[in-house]
């Protein structure tokens, strides 16, 4: 499995989630999240592990109502964080979106519904906090936090980050800092990156009417 192979890492990696599609209802599960459904959230989750590189992380739906989770292709809005030596949440994984819109579509919860989608459970010399953040409708959402192991450098944003993706936001005027928090998954990024898409468009829309006026 790609989770195998991958669990010894060097650097930050995307997260590569995958929702498991023939999870069924686990009543233990349940009663966890009956212990928590105290909480206002909306959506709760909660991470245990699988095995010695897989975690598989729950998502509750805690309303009365149905809710719609938005996903990419077989994956939620997901990174992984843990601890660094000073004992404060930074992020080891990063979300890369699609370029396709066909990518993305929705998956449907229940009130009182579960959902399963697992990740990679990372080693290394790093005896540390893990957690995972997930980010749906501009808000987000926090697991529980888990033992973990991982490599030091995984704190580190690669280099090749900002050469291949971050040029794709160029055009746009998205600075390095909205960039970071777009995939790092920050609360209200994709409503902050949707304003500067928009001004975008809106300077083509003018350009585009000021040459057509001088045609004529």
């Amino acid at each position: 499995m790609i989770f195998q192979l991958n669990a010894q890492t060097l650097a930050m990696e995307r997260n590569r989630n995958r929702i498991s599609s023939n999870y069924e209802m686990n009543q233990e599960i349940l009663k966890q999240f009956e212990n928590k459904n105290q909480l206002e959230k909306e959506i709760l989750l909660i991470a245990k592990k699988s095995n010695d590189s897989i975690l598989s992380i729950f998502v509750y739906n805690n309303s009365k109502d149905s809710i719609i989770v938005s996903r990419q292709d077989s994956s939620l809005f997901l990174i992984q964080e843990a601890k660094n030596e000073n004992g404060k949440w930074k992020p080891i994984e990063y979300w890369q979106r699609a370029t396709c819109v066909n990518s993305y579509n929705t998956i449907k919860i229940k009130p009182n519904g579960v959902i399963e989608t697992k990740s990679i459970a990372y080693k290394g010399s790093f005896k540390t906090k893990i957690r995972f953040k997930l980010y749906d409708s501009d808000q987000v959402y926090y697991s529980n936090s888990l033992d973990g192991n991982i490599n030091p450098n995984q704190f580190e944003i690669p280099d090749e980050l900002f050469k291949k993706v971050y040029s794709r936001y160029t055009e746009y005027k998205v600075g390095k800092e909205l960039f970071k928090k777009i995939i790092f998954l920050g609360e209200n990024s994709a409503k902050e990156f949707k304003k500067k898409y928009d001004n975008w468009w809106e300077e083509i829309n003018k350009k585009m009417d000021k040459r057509n006026k001088s045609k004529n």
